[in-house]
């Protein structure tokens, strides 16, 4: 944890509110969205969840780590399929000449959901306290040449690190998703 940390440690407590058990790890400075992996490296073993702080989603935390598992990875990347719709007329032009137009078209993507299962045992060593960011740790672990699967989900998830993403999660709360 970096922002906020007492607010967070003062709503959970030590988890046994919620039938779990929380230890906290709080960076002094901001290492990335993979950095902070190396404050607990030592101390985890195996495939474990790591999941962005803005996602909600239902997703089957089992069923991935049933999948991560029977793939042998080092890292399963959970994505989902983005559509982005162009509101316009999209116009191909070479040289001065319009080639063709095609009428609002939508361009779909995989992003990724910010939720991974990661076997420590394979994840190359992290250096401690420098900052890394998870595409960079993807990059050098598939450079380690260590396998990264992908996990399609289709299932809710939203990531509400944006004001009226935020809202529309809390509507869809409140509307039983």
């Amino acid at each position: 944890m970096h922002y906020l940390p007492d607010k967070i440690k003062d709503f959970l407590g030590n988890g046994s509110d919620y039938g779990i058990n929380i230890k906290y790890v709080v960076e002094k400075e901001p290492l990335g969205t993979a950095g902070c992996l190396s404050l607990i490296q030592d101390s985890l073993s195996g495939n474990n969840l790591v999941i962005n702080a803005d996602v909600l989603t239902d997703i089957d935390y089992r069923g991935l780590l049933d999948f991560h598992a029977k793939k042998n990875s080092a890292i399963t990347v959970c994505t989902r399929e983005y559509i982005h719709e162009i509101p316009f007329g999209v116009v191909n032009v070479s040289n001065g000449i319009i080639k063709s137009i095609e009428e609002k078209p939508s361009i779909k993507s995989w992003v990724n959901a910010g939720i991974y299962a990661i076997n420590f045992d394979q994840l190359p060593i992290l250096k401690k306290d420098k900052y890394l960011d998870m595409p960079d740790l993807l990059e050098s672990t598939l450079a380690e040449g260590e396998k990264v699967s992908n996990f399609e989900i289709s299932n809710y998830w939203i990531d509400i690190g944006q004001i009226h993403d935020y809202e529309k999660a809390q509507l869809d709360i409140n509307n039983n998703l």
